[in-house]
């Protein structure tokens, strides 16, 4: 039978990202619409991670690899290589699909997945407050899948996630001075031969330098990512998909009012559910009632 996706914005094309994506093309029945992000592209570090890219698709848009398995004829799709934030800014990359070109005139963003990998990212996400957020993420051995719904009562995807101090460029300049020469040659290896080039030059002689300071903050958060295996990555993929699909069918499947995330542990063989509540601390314990609620009028 026909599976009809309402539209949806697809924040990362990584591996988890490009993992949902992989589920529902093997979907042949699907009808939708989606919006997918990401301003990278594919690396040669992470490609193992990668299950739409091979080492053809190395440089590519990570965007536009995902909207290729996934757009059909039933199903279209539009990549756009830029960061959320940078989306939201009006102008001509703004969807051209019916139903969310009305919601976004209206602010309005009914359901976002988010397969991003850092918390300021996740920030970005919530700060728009969507009427749902599905998101998913890896660490380690194990994958979770949660549904972020305000009304609920459960946490924004701001709860968990706190901003952490954001290293100057100093401190991360001093970090790569300490390595060893086969670390840095490691550390480097993400970076083109010419953005190594200008880095070790800074490092040599750090001068003002606004190239080679750019290269070496974006470095650092490189660095500053917490990897997963690529199984569970692909293992947090396919759990999302079904969520997705459950929530286009309106079933009580894997959540409900007393559960909001599904763990699996790939390393104790377990899969538990749980109920995270919303945070007293946080901003959107006092945001929800005068942001939300006017969105959405909930």
């Amino acid at each position: 039978s026909m599976i009809n996706l309402p539209p949806f914005y697809l924040c990362g094309a990584g591996a988890v990202g490009q993992a949902l994506v992989a589920a529902l093309a093997f979907c042949p029945k699907r009808s939708g619409h989606a919006v997918i992000l990401d301003h990278d592209i594919i690396d040669g570090p992470n490609l193992n991670r990668y299950t739409l890219s091979d080492l053809e698709a190395t440089g590519a848009n990570k965007s536009d690899i995902a909207a290729g398995h996934l757009r059909s004829e039933l199903f279209s799709v539009e990549p756009v290589s830029k960061r959320w934030e940078d989306y939201l800014v009006p102008g001509p990359h703004r969807s051209s699909n019916p139903v969310l070109v009305k919601e976004e005139s209206q602010y309005k963003y009914e359901l976002v997945i988010s397969c991003v990998d850092n918390n300021e990212a996740r920030h970005n996400i919530q700060n728009c407050w969507p009427r749902i957020i599905l998101g998913a993420s890896t660490f380690r051995l194990g994958a979770q899948v949660m549904r972020y719904d305000a009304v609920s009562g459960g946490e924004c995807l701001k709860c968990s996630n706190p901003l952490q101090a954001k290293q100057t460029i100093e401190e991360r300049t001093s970090a790569l001075k300490a390595l060893s020469r086969e670390q840095l040659g490691a550390a480097l290896a993400p970076l083109s031969p010419s953005e190594r080039e200008a880095v070790l030059q800074y490092l040599n002689e750090p001068k003002c330098g606004m190239v080679a300071e750019k290269y070496i903050d974006s470095l650092g958060r490189h660095l500053s990512r917490e990897f997963a295996v690529g199984f569970t990555s692909v293992g947090a993929g396919i759990i999302l998909a079904g969520a997705l699909i459950q929530h286009a069918l309106k079933a009580v499947g894997m959540f409900n009012r007393k559960q909001n995330s599904l763990n699996a542990s790939f390393e104790s063989n377990s899969i538990h559910t749980d109920f995270f509540p919303r945070l007293s601390e946080c901003s959107c314990s006092i945001e929800i009632a005068k942001v939300y609620r006017k969105l959405w009028g909930v």
